[in-house]
């Protein structure tokens, strides 16, 4: 899933939180993009530590980089 931190409805953050609480797993298979700068205090480390983050405006091999390595560690 390709989530962006500052979506309309609610956030990207709180989809995070919701899929942290619900099933942790499934945070294996996001990639977070976000054009909030890193002091923007949008998101808390804790709450992105085990997801590749992605900052906007971003080049394509940045984003393909970071969806070769969720998809990599979810391999069997």
């Amino acid at each position: 899933m390709l989530l962006d931190l500052r979506m309309d409805d609610g956030g990207g953050l709180s989809v995070l939180r919701w899929m942290r609480d619900e099933d942790p797993a499934m945070l294996a298979r996001v990639v977070v993009m976000t054009g909030a700068p890193p002091e923007d205090g949008s998101a808390a480390p804790t709450e992105l530590e085990s997801v590749p983050l992605v900052r906007k405006p971003f080049e394509t091999r940045s984003l393909v980089d970071a969806i070769d390595r969720v998809l990599a560690s979810s391999r069997p």
